[in-house]
């Protein structure tokens, strides 16, 4: 047997090499069948569980699994213009450490024109105060909002260990002998400094933390990181109270909403059906029913209130006199002319309201039930 040494510069080499033809790409140009199941992403590795479980009852194995961070999928067409449409991208989740978790698809160009902007999940940095090396000089739990410009901090002092003394605004006046403390310093011990007194009339300023570690002063400024121009098209936010967003929007701090925008980017519903349920949405056809059915129980209503003191009087039998409504002037007729309509025997006719009380009222209760659904 012969042994054959490599020096160490030349191993290297090597495994290098092997490593790199590893992960080097590889082009079929012949159609593929692959019987079983598939793991595609940077987090796959040999011996793939693709079972699936649900609670003791297992379910079938997932034939595609793609994994990995930051997980995107692209469709391309090669043959369109460079404009919107040309490219259609789904994302799962934020970039950012600590980001949402969504679901969101876009239609973009190939070509990064624009300042990149803010999908809703980037973090808010600190812009001019105080923070923690260990944050990054973000804040925490706190995001840009959807389509303004990504902001990025930046340390303008050497971080020091100290206790960072942090203040907030009371509601409470002061009556001119609260002390002022010194806020928004870093000291060297946890006890509050005070310089003075709050003058007379002037919110109370309060001591809300004094907290120990690392410190330094940030800035920020804006991106100017170039992206591709995108058109938000649909999006679902993940966790119990998610919300969804249709169109170009953003998370909204509402919880268990449907958006179709976002404020100054409004959209119409339209060709929506009639509501029935007591949740449906009412549209404008719906309101305008409402209220012809309104102004008509009015108009039995004021018939009622004008021919009541009548029936009141005729029902009482203080009175041998059927209500009778009074006739319209016929058209043409002069004023003062007498326009009483009369029966062959010379008696006034007993119009519409004939013993109208009791249909009346059955009216009003036939309109109460429809109205009250």
């Amino acid at each position: 047997m012969i042994i054959t040494k490599i020096p160490a510069a030349g191993l290297v080499a090597l495994l290098t090499l092997n490593v790199t033809l590893a992960r080097s790409a590889q082009l079929i140009q012949e159609n593929q069948t692959v019987i079983g199941s598939a793991c595609i992403g940077l987090d796959c590795f040999n011996g793939e569980d693709f079972s699936r479980n649900n609670g003791d009852q297992a379910l079938s194995n997932d034939v595609l699994r793609l994994k990995e961070n930051n997980l995107r999928i692209n469709f391309d067409d090669a043959s369109a213009a460079e404009k919107l449409g040309k490219r259609w991208e789904m994302t799962f989740n934020s970039t950012a450490n600590g980001g949402g978790s969504y679901f969101l698809l876009q239609a973009l160009n190939n070509e990064k024109s624009e300042i990149r902007v803010s999908d809703g999940y980037q973090r808010q940095p600190i812009c001019d105060g105080y923070g923690s090396i260990f944050d990054g000089g973000y804040i925490e739990n706190e995001f840009i909002p959807a389509g303004e410009p990504i902001l990025v901090p930046a340390s303008t002092t050497v971080p020091q260990q100290g206790y960072l003394v942090e203040c907030e605004t009371s509601d409470v006046l002061s009556d001119g002998t609260v002390p002022a403390p010194i806020c928004d310093v870093v000291q060297n011990n946890d006890t509050v400094q005070f310089n003075g007194v709050i003058p007379n009339g002037e919110p109370i300023i309060e001591v809300a933390s004094v907290t120990q570690g690392f410190w330094t002063m940030y800035t920020c400024t804006e991106s100017e990181e170039l992206d591709y121009q995108r058109q938000n098209l649909f999006q679902i936010n993940a966790g119990a109270n998610g919300d969804i967003v249709l169109g170009e929007g953003g998370p909204s701090s509402d919880e268990r909403i449907v958006s179709l925008g976002r404020d100054g980017m409004v959209r119409q519903l339209k060709n929506i059906a009639s509501a029935f349920s007591a949740s449906d949405i009412v549209t404008v056809g719906d309101l305008k029913q409402a209220l012809e059915n309104t102004d008509q129980q009015l108009d039995v209503i004021d018939l009622f209130l004008a021919s009541y003191p009548v029936f009141k009087d005729f029902l009482a039998g203080t009175s041998d006199q059927a209500p009778t409504p009074e006739p319209e002037p016929a058209p043409g007729a002069e004023d003062g002319a007498d326009t009483q309509s009369s029966g062959s025997d010379g008696e006034p006719m007993i119009g519409s309201l004939n013993w109208g009380f009791m249909i009346l009222l059955s009216g009003l209760l036939v309109i109460r039930r429809r109205f009250n659904g």
